[in-house]
């Protein structure tokens, strides 16, 4: 059995006005982060998947892998970025280090992408204030 009802009529244009302004600010501002949030997901989780598997597929062997972390892994410019490599060898220690220092900075950037007041916003809770 389904948790929504199958038979509610859909809101009426009354109905959905009917919440005043700042109702309808709220549900603008909701349907935005959700929107933003949905991306971000998703682009994490893309990369989460591309990382394993572009690794699994570039250094296949051993020696590729020992290869790889004497490159990379005494590199201070990628330390900057993706922090201390630890496990380069296996898949699971790259993604880690990869995936992990990427997010990380990614995931601040959402940060403040999501909570900077966007420009499409910018004056609407004064219009709000001003129409009561």
């Amino acid at each position: 059995m389904s948790a929504v009802s199958q038979d509610a009529p859909p809101l009426s244009r009354r109905a959905r006005t009917a919440r005043g302004p700042a109702g309808a600010v709220a549900a603008r501002v909701l349907r935005g982060g959700r929107v933003l949030t949905a991306t971000f997901g998703y682009l994490f989780a893309v990369y989460s998947f591309i990382q394993p598997v572009g690794y699994r597929g570039t250094y296949p062997a051993r020696p590729d892998r020992l290869i790889f972390a004497r490159d990379f892994g005494g590199n201070t410019g990628l330390r900057l970025f993706y922090g201390e490599p630890h496990g380069l060898l296996t898949v699971a220690g790259y993604s880690a280090w990869r995936v992990g220092g990427t997010l990380a900075i990614a995931a601040a950037a959402f940060g403040l992408v999501a909570t900077a007041p966007s420009p499409a916003n910018t004056g609407i809770t004064e219009t709000v204030a001003r129409a009561r």
